[in-house]
C-alpha cells in the first residue's frame, strides 16, 4: 500500500512541476519583450537607470528559476549575465559596456525564443 501511495504523491508533484513549466514557458513571450524594450531603452540616458533596473531584475529572475523549471541553458545564460551586470554596476557601468552586453542579452533571448511554445 505504501509503494501506491507514494507513486500517487510523486505523479501528483510531476502534474504540478508540468503545470509550473508549462506557465514558464507561456510567459517567455512577455520577458522576451520586456528584456528586449528595456534593453533598448537603456541606451536612452534620460531612461537608462530604470530600464536597466528592470533588464537587470528579469535576468536575475530568469537565471533563478529557469533551471528549476528544466531550462538549464536558460538558467546557466542568465546566470552568467546577472553575475557580470551587477559587476559592471559596482565598477560604474558605462556606455561602452552596452556593447559588451549586445550579445550577451541577444543570445539570451535566443535561447528563450526557442523555448517559445
Amino acid at each position: 500500500m505504501q509503494v501506491s501511495l507514494d507513486s500517487a504523491k510523486y505523479k501528483l508533484v510531476e502534474e504540478h512541476l508540468a503545470r509550473l513549466r508549462d506557465e514558464f514557458r507561456k510567459n517567455l513571450d512577455e520577458r522576451i519583450i520586456k528584456i528586449e524594450t528595456c534593453w533598448i531603452a537603456a541606451k536612452d540616458p534620460e531612461q537608462a537607470e530604470n530600464a536597466l533596473a528592470v533588464v537587470i531584475h528579469e535576468v536575475h529572475r530568469l537565471a533563478g528559476t529557469a533551471a528549476s523549471f528544466g531550462f538549464h541553458a536558460i538558467g546557466e545564460e542568465a546566470a552568467q549575465l546577472d553575475a557580470r551586470l551587477q559587476n559592471a554596476l559596482q565598477h560604474s557601468f558605462s556606455w561602452r559596456m552596452f556593447e559588451e552586453f549586445d550579445s550577451r542579452i541577444e543570445y539570451l533571448l535566443d535561447l528563450l525564443e526557442a523555448e517559445l511554445p
